[in-house]
């Protein structure tokens, strides 16, 4: 076929779609010279072909017609030739998620931290609302409450966020975070398949796994002394699981429950009296003070559960999740669950399965430790870094 029928057969086509397209008086008119015959073949002049009223014309760049709603884009008629490129895909809709914590605390910014880089990187569709450190869990209910009306997800993170939601079931979709044993705060039975509208990430470790580090940078260990925060839903667990660790290995345990700052020293010294190390939990007022703690502590190791009292220089060793990672693990779960819409049994709740040893080498000297060279092999040397944590 020539070029006059091509260019013919597509006006036949495109005058027949919808009923927006229309010619006036029954015909087609050109206006100016903008259509004429010449040869053996059919040309336009003015590089465009326009129909009276605005109905349908077309220009250098592409064929568009209005009124009927087809739209043809791309390269369009070019000389005659082919038209593609037809944009009909609709945008996709983002889902909505909350993330929320209670009180001031470096851990949770840092597992956020992880979930925005896992969203991005998988360029999910999730458009995030965040609320910041609220100041109790009044605040947290009257955000909780309007979420669940609101969201496809609600992330709340740190222990007293994760037993929130335990105590208060989520409408919605429920996601926990930099948090301590899932099972102790009651928000699951079975981490393998939660049984409920709540999953996430955790960043427990057994303390028999913590240990039995300890024990091979010290190998005449007998006893350990815990330091945990009064009040604070992750001190029981630690409580309980290192008390039976240590009935496990046939180390002798003893702890100091803090109340208030004041009392660190009192209870550090009391303590250091009976254990060859000391302990530090995962709660906000023993990591924050972990300066305190190896001051009364006097020759006695400390060594910690979390990671910021190794990298802010005071505690000599930690066997730690990394909280970036864990935040991208849930995003991970998110995009699972909110956006391709795996049932949430099965999405177990995640830990990360090759912490790091943290290892300050100012406090080897400190103390004088002997670190078996495994361990140094394998551990990530801290310098100090003095940021305040949870």
């Amino acid at each position: 076929m020539n070029r006059s029928g091509i260019l013919l057969a597509l006006l036949i086509i495109i005058s027949t779609v919808g009923s927006g397209l229309s010619t006036t008086e029954s015909s087609l008119s050109t206006t100016g010279t903008s259509l004429s015959a010449t040869g053996s073949g059919l040309s336009t002049t003015e590089s465009s072909l326009r129909t009276t009223g605005s109905s349908l014309s077309t220009t250098e760049s592409g064929l568009r017609t209005t009124g009927s709603g087809l739209r043809i884009t791309g390269s369009g008629l070019y000389n005659g030739l082919a038209v593609h490129d037809i944009d009909t895909a609709p945008p996709t809709e983002k889902k909505r998620v909350g993330v929320m914590w209670v009180g001031q605390a470096m851990m949770p910014q840092r597992v956020l931290n992880g979930i925005k880089t896992g969203l991005s990187m998988k360029e999910a569709a999730v458009e995030l609302e965040i609320r910041k450190a609220l100041p109790d869990m009044e605040a947290a209910m009257v955000v909780y409450e309007r979420w669940n009306r609101e969201k496809d997800a609600i992330v709340f993170l740190r222990s007293s966020g994760a037993r929130f939601m335990a105590q208060n079931p989520p409408v919605v979709i429920g996601f926990i975070g930099a948090a301590n044993h899932p099972v102790q705060l009651g928000v699951v039975k079975n981490m393998d398949e939660p049984e409920g509208r709540i999953t996430g990430v955790t960043y427990f470790l057994d303390p028999l796994v913590h240990l039995n580090l300890f024990q091979q940078v010290f190998p005449d260990l007998r006893s350990v002394g815990l330091l945990v925060e009064k009040g604070h839903p992750g001190s029981p667990i630690e409580q309980e699981m290192t008390r039976n660790a240590c009935r496990t290995l046939g180390i002798d345990y003893h702890e100091a429950v803090i109340v208030h700052k004041d009392d660190i020293a009192r209870h550090v010294r009391a303590l250091a009296e009976y254990a060859d190390i000391l302990i530090i939990g995962n709660e906000a007022l023993v990591i924050d003070n972990a300066g305190l703690i190896v001051e009364a502590a006097g020759d006695t190791p400390v060594v910690s559960y979390a990671e910021r009292p190794v990298t802010s220089g005071h505690a000599l060793l930690g066997l730690v999740p990394e909280d970036e990672k864990l935040g991208r693990m849930l995003a991970d779960s998110i995009i699972d669950i909110v956006v391709h819409g795996k049932h949430v049994s099965q999405v177990p709740v995640k830990m990360d399965d090759n912490p790091r040893i943290l290892l300050s080498v100012e406090k080897i000297s400190h103390w004088n430790v002997a670190v078996p060279l495994h361990i140094l092999r394998r551990a990530v040397p801290v310098q100090p870094d003095p940021v305040p944590d949870d």
